[in-house]
């Protein structure tokens, strides 16, 4: 480490301490601090801690709510129990959710809100779950409240489902609502941020070998966020056609194991595994079915989740396979942090699992939720250095390759430019081209008089007046130590002289200590031919010297 290094390291750890000092003293807020409402007027909520009567069939049970029981046969249920005689504060309404069941509710005997039967158009719709908000009648204090539940499937998450029952105002309602989904509304709004940030980034800006890799991770994210916000309900507050709300929630956790499906397959290493373009395409078959099914009447979308639930625990397996399969390969699979991401999922997807069907169906989510921010985060971050490191490798390149066919001395294109774009020309087979020879008299003469440093001189004024004489009708090289070349396609030989004879004047009127000449010898053909137009150039060329030779040794002006 340098001293500028170190010198940084220490003028940044102050901040990195402040911040650490700030990050301690919020979260001692968060935990230990009391909770007003000083800045708003916020109504009291409350659940109803009393005892229902609960019936079904023949069954009756008394209990206090939430609570579950066993309804197979999808028995109507009555909860049953007296309203409070007075409350500490401000109360109107109740508020009940419903799960995929149609709700009556009565006081005192009469009969104050229906949700309705289930919507049939545009096709057969369940019930969906939602929250139920009803105004109380007034003087509800002390009289009977009677909660019916008709359950739409034998499922136990539906059919044995006793939600609890609040109190409160509609305000109040709407603040519990939010309060409660605020955590995961605002995970899900970081994630379709998040993803269109990735999507985006992939598709227009990082390196092409991480386009699919990133905008199908940015996809997901998106989808993942869409779920979580649903899940959240907060949507609810805003939305009146529950059906579309409903539809969305079940579609978005159904796409969820297809992109991160489509994610892996951006992979080679995973394309390489037919089971893993299999499982993409069942994944789109199966859902494809179950829309099939559920708008034909087949088959409600809540009902068929079973199918998307066993095809995640597939895709699972699928995963672990894979990796494992990876780490015995021959050739070791260098993205460590794939791997790390994806077991992160693997891992977090079975607790949820576990949670779901074997401990606590309400409290489920949670551990999902943090293991797909955490995956999406992750990978998003690395595939964005990665594409970083690939753009840098590029451009590295690109500049290599640019110094490569580049000539050190003059800044012109250089013979191996020549060879490239010869060969180019000759796969065009049947292309105009010019090809113009240059050799420079004299140089020996000027090394040795001058320098060399005069001759490299000699040599970048050359090169300069050729530049400016035929760039704009074609392409100069240096290709050898005094040897120069033009390469010119779709030209009339016509304009290519003139050009060729204003360059030669331009070399007569130069002013230097040590005399500047050229022979040139130009030819023209197709570009299928482009070794016998050069040497035929070539050959022009050195006629050309020859006589200018014999004209020095005319004159006495007697140079090599």
């Amino acid at each position: 480490m340098n001293r500028n290094d170190k010198a940084r390291k220490y003028r940044d750890l102050p901040l990195g301490i402040l911040g650490v000092f700030i990050l301690v003293i919020f979260i001692l807020l968060f935990v230990l601090a009391p909770k007003t409402t000083r800045g708003f007027h916020i109504e009291e909520t409350s659940r109803m801690r009393n005892e229902f009567t609960v019936s079904w069939g023949s069954q009756k049970q008394t209990m206090t709510l939430p609570g579950s029981i066993k309804n197979p046969e999808k028995e109507v249920i009555t909860m049953t129990t007296t309203l409070p005689e007075k409350t500490e504060y401000s109360v109107n309404s109740i508020l009940v959710y419903s799960r995929q069941s149609r709700i009556k509710i009565y006081q005192a005997g009469e009969m104050i809100y229906d949700s309705g039967e289930a919507a049939t158009t545009p096709y057969p719709l369940a019930y969906g779950s939602f929250w139920n908000s009803v105004r109380l009648k007034p003087g509800w204090q002390g009289e009977e409240l009677k909660i019916e539940i008709q359950p739409m499937f034998a499922q136990s998450a539906v059919s044995g489902y006793l939600p609890a029952v609040y109190l409160g105002s509609e305000s109040s309602f709407l603040y519990m609502v939010l309060e409660n989904g605020a955590l995961a509304a605002g995970q899900s709004l970081l994630l379709i941020l998040l993803g269109l940030y990735f999507a985006f980034m992939g598709a227009f800006f990082e390196h092409q070998k991480k386009t699919d890799s990133l905008c199908f991770l940015g996809f997901f994210a998106i989808d993942v966020g869409a779920w979580m916000l649903l899940e959240s309900h907060v949507l609810q507050l805003f939305m009146s056609r529950l059906a579309v709300y409903s539809f969305f929630e079940y579609i978005t956790y159904d796409l969820m194991p297809i992109f991160i499906v489509r994610f892996l397959l951006s992979y080679e290493e995973f394309r390489e595994k037919k089971y893993m373009k299999l499982l993409y395409y069942s994944g789109i078959a199966i859902v494809l079915a179950l829309l099939l099914a559920a708008i034909t009447g087949h088959g409600y979308l809540f009902r068929t989740q079973i199918a998307v639930q066993i095809y995640i625990m597939v895709s699972l397996v699928c995963f672990i396979i894979a990796l494992i399969s990876l780490r015995k390969g021959k050739k070791r699979f260098q993205d460590r942090r794939l791997i790390h991401g994806i077991w992160i999922l693997i891992v977090s997807t079975i607790c949820e699992f576990i949670q779901f069907f074997l401990i606590n169906r309400g409290e489920s989510g949670v551990i999902l939720r943090m293991g797909l921010l955490i995956f999406i985060g992750y990978l998003g971050i690395t595939l964005m250095q990665e594409g970083r490191k690939l753009r840098a490798g590029d451009y590295e390149t690109a500049a290599l390759a640019a110094m490569a066919y580049k000539d050190g001395l003059t800044g012109m294109a250089n013979r191996a430019a020549y060879e490239a774009d010869k060969t180019k020309l000759e796969g065009q087979q049947n292309t105009a081209v010019i090809v113009m020879v240059a050799d420079m008299n004299g140089l020996k003469f000027i090394n040795d008089q001058y320098g060399h440093a005069s001759g490299d001189q000699a040599i970048c004024t050359v090169g300069e007046m050729m530049q400016q004489a035929f760039d704009q009708i074609g392409k100069s090289y240096r290709i050898g130590g005094d040897e120069f070349c033009v390469l010119a396609e779709g030209i009339e030989m016509e304009q290519f002289e003139k050009v060729c004879q204003s360059f030669l004047r331009n070399m007569e009127q130069i002013q230097s200590e040590y005399p500047i000449e050229v022979a040139i010898g130009v030819e023209h053909g197709v570009s299928k031919n482009m070794d016998d137009i050069f040497k035929s150039a070539d050959a022009t060329m050195y006629q050309c010297k020859m006589k200018m030779k014999e004209e020095r040794n005319h004159t006495g002006r007697n140079r090599q």
